[in-house]
């Protein structure tokens, strides 16, 4: 299911880049915390839309702060690297947005900020962003009980 639901959800983000932008959504460095945002998107009752949605944006922000986090040396390519970050978490604005996801947008604010500060200072942040996700899914929506037989 795991592996579906990340396959759907990224066939669903590349039909939102443009050509154009020269960028490929990929899981890259951040499997591990998106198969586990699966899982536990998994957990709660939910549609499989918003799934994809939710999952797409945490995708889109992922992707934008490895992108800004592994900025080249050569300031040609450290042009173009900012920008996509850049264009990534635009997009992810205007994918949650779209989709009725301003609650998230909201939730998600402060801690992109405070990741963005921390790893200009050089201190780490990789599960922050997982965290304040997890806390979202749990306010807004109800975790799945499954019975034990």
């Amino acid at each position: 299911m795991n592996r579906q639901l990340m396959k759907d959800t990224i066939q669903m983000l590349e039909q939102e880049l443009p050509p154009l932008a020269g960028i490929r959504i990929t899981a890259g460095s951040d499997e591990r915390y998106l198969s586990d945002m699966a899982r536990t998107l998994d957990a709660y009752d939910m549609t499989a839309e918003e799934r994809r949605l939710l999952l797409g944006c945490y995708w889109l922000l992922r992707q934008a702060m490895r992108t800004h986090h592994h900025v080249p040396q050569d300031e040609r390519l450290a042009g173009k690297a900012v920008l996509d970050g850049d264009f990534l978490l635009s997009l992810y604005y205007q994918f949650a947005a779209r989709h009725g996801l301003t609650e998230l947008i909201a939730d998600m604010a402060t801690v992109n900020k405070r990741i963005q500060i921390r790893r200009a200072e050089g201190k780490g942040t990789e599960s922050e962003l997982h965290r304040q996700m997890s806390r979202f899914l749990m306010k807004r929506y109800k975790q799945v009980a499954y019975e034990v037989i």
